[in-house]
Parts: structure tokens; sequence; C-alpha cells
């Protein structure tokens, strides 16, 4: 005869099999043997159970397998990385001491990169040597972040990888960018004019990109969504831009059409940004738990990014002074986005670990 004990550790193996699934309805109708037996089990009264449960519920994991190899639409799976995997959750091995690891030191390279600039004797003001720190420490997360992602895209579908590529190839551009007014203080070059439009282009770039990897991702997971529609980010576009550019705002009233230019490019990056966002959130909600958490954390990061671009708008409209506390105060929200960038990446290579 077959024990409760054995037959619970055949429900185990079913329900970690149907956790590996993307989609929480794809499996919903053949896990109904699963929530029979499961009614059954608690209405028995004695230790052992009979064996055609434990057939129906191998037979169920068979399907499952199936399913996952041949019609999982993210990530990819093979008769024996499935049976790798179940060895693992059985037999409670797993590789996230090492993936711990990894997020420990980029952290801790992020940290001491940014002491180690505060305390290098460079002959720079504070000032200067602040923001080079602050922008290498939100640039160590940033890359940090990307290691993360591209070093699990291995185990997923192509049809999934460029949408990630596009995203990292977004955070790498955004992680970068920072150095660049600290960069251009250093050397003596006015940020205005001219310097001013081309210093907001790369994060424009760096969110159609992010935006293009959104759509991609839900396109993979089959999420609906109004925010791939393109009228609808031109619309966000136009009425930002309005609203930027006829607002009162201080500064140069000689350099009023560079502002009016840059006004326009920051109303466009925040319209990606805003509905990048929307995307990961619809796909976050149509996606098995195990995926969600990585999508909820890419959707925390683009309201982060979200909030960072609309104060530093405000900044540019109402602060005449560059050296103010303002600057440092209105780049919290980069700072948290590079922390939430590492965690969305931790939380993305834990779904294969």
């Amino acid at each position: 005869m077959i024990t409760v004990g054995e037959l619970k550790g055949e429900i185990d193996k079913v329900t970690y099999l149907a956790s590996l699934a993307s989609s929480p309805r794809a499996l919903d109708i053949e896990l109904d043997t699963l929530r029979t037996i499961t009614a059954s089990l608690q209405d028995k009264p004695d230790a052992t159970v009979d064996e055609q449960s434990i057939t129906k519920l191998q037979n169920l994991q068979q399907k499952i397998k199936q399913y996952l190899i041949t019609n999982e639409p993210l990530r990819k799976f093979t008769a024996q990385t499935i049976d790798q995997a179940l060895y693992e959750h059985t037999s409670g091995k797993n590789n996230m001491r090492q993936l711990r690891l990894t997020l420990a030191i980029i952290v801790v390279f992020a940290v001491l990169a940014t002491i180690g600039i505060s305390a290098a004797p460079l002959g720079l003001s504070q000032q200067i040597r602040g923001n080079i720190a602050g922008g290498i420490f939100f640039a160590v997360l940033h890359l940090g972040a990307v290691w993360m992602f591209l070093s699990a895209l291995k185990w997923f579908r192509n049809e999934l990888r460029p949408a990630y590529v596009f995203i990292c190839l977004g955070l790498v551009i955004i992680g970068l960018s920072q150095l660049q007014t600290p960069l251009l203080t250093l050397a003596g070059v006015n940020t205005v004019g001219w310097i001013s439009i081309i210093t907001v282009l790369p994060f424009v770039f760096a969110l159609s990109l992010i935006y293009l990897g959104a759509r991609g991702i839900s396109t993979v997971s089959s999420t609906e969504s109004r925010f791939t529609s393109i009228p609808i980010l031109l619309g966000v576009a136009a009425v930002l831009t309005l609203g930027s550019v006829l607002s009162p705002h201080a500064g140069n009233a000689a350099l009023a059409w560079a502002f009016d230019i840059s006004a326009f490019i920051g109303s466009v990056t925040i319209a990606f940004n805003i509905m990048a966002a929307g995307l990961m959130r619809g796909v976050a909600r149509n996606v098995s738990p195990p995926y969600a958490k990585s999508m909820r954390w890419l959707y925390r990061l683009l309201v982060f990014a979200a909030f960072g671009n609309i104060t530093g708008m405000i900044l540019v409209h109402f602060s005449t002074d560059s050296t103010s506390i303002w600057v440092g105060i209105l780049s919290l929200p980069f700072i948290v986005a590079g922390f939430i960038a590492v965690k969305a990446g931790y939380e993305f290579n834990k779904i294969v670990r």
C-alpha cells in the first residue's frame, strides 16, 4: 500500500512543476486532478491510500513536463533541466548562496567605489567629487542589475531574449548617463544651450529601448494592454510637452529655445517611462508568482525612474541654482531606482535557481 506521506511527496512534485509555468491559467484544467486528490486526502483517516491516486499524479507530472517543454512561452525547458530542477527541489539543493553572494558583491563594490572617489585626493571640490561619486554608485548598481538579467537569459525562450536585451541596453545607458553632468562640470563645460539638450538625449533613447523591451515581454506573455498603443504614447507625450513648455519657469530668457527642446525631450522620456511601467504592471498581473515578482520590481523601477524624471523637470522649471540642496534631494529617486534595478535582476535570476 501507498502511505499518505508518499502521496504528499507526489503532490509536492506536481505543485512544484506547475509553479514553473509562467501562465497560471495554462494548466488550470489539468490541475483539477490534483485538487480532487488533495480534497479526498483530507477525508482519509488512515495512513494509506490507493495506488490509483499515485498513478494519476505521476501521469499529471508527465503532462506538465510536456507542456513546459513544448508550450511554455517564457522559459526554455528540456526533459533534463526539468528533472534536474525537480531533483534540486525535492533534495533541498539550490544555487541561492551563489546568487546572494553576487548581489552582495555588487552592492559592496558600488559602496567602495563611491567611498574611494569621495576620499581620493583628486584636487576637486567636495561638490564635484560628491556628484561623480553618486554617478559611479548609480552606474555600478545598474550595471550589476544588467549582469543579473543577462546571466539568466540563456534559460529563457529565444522569443523573450530580445526584450530583455533592450531593457538591459536601456539600463546601461541610464546608468552611465548619470556621469555626464559631473564630468562635463569637471571639464569646465557649461551645461546650457545645446549641451543641456545633448545631455538629456541618452535618457529618451534609454527609455524608448526599455519601452520596446516591455512591449516584447507583454507580447510573448500574451498580455493585452492599452499601453502598447502608439497613439496613446504620442498623446501622453504631447500633453506633457504642452504642460511643460507653457508653464512658468525660471531661467535665462535668451535660452528659452533650449529649455523648450529639452522639455520636449524630457516629456517624451517620461511618456516612454509611464507606458513601460503600465506594461510591466499588466504583465505582473498576468504571469505566475515566481515570474510576477521580478516583473513587479521592474514596474517599481520604472515608477521611481518616472518620479525622478518628473522631479528633474520640476528642478529645471523652478530652480536657478544648480548647487542647491534640491539637486541632491531630487536625485534620491534615481538612487532608489538603482537598488530596485538590482533587486529586479536578482528576482529574475532567482527564477532559474
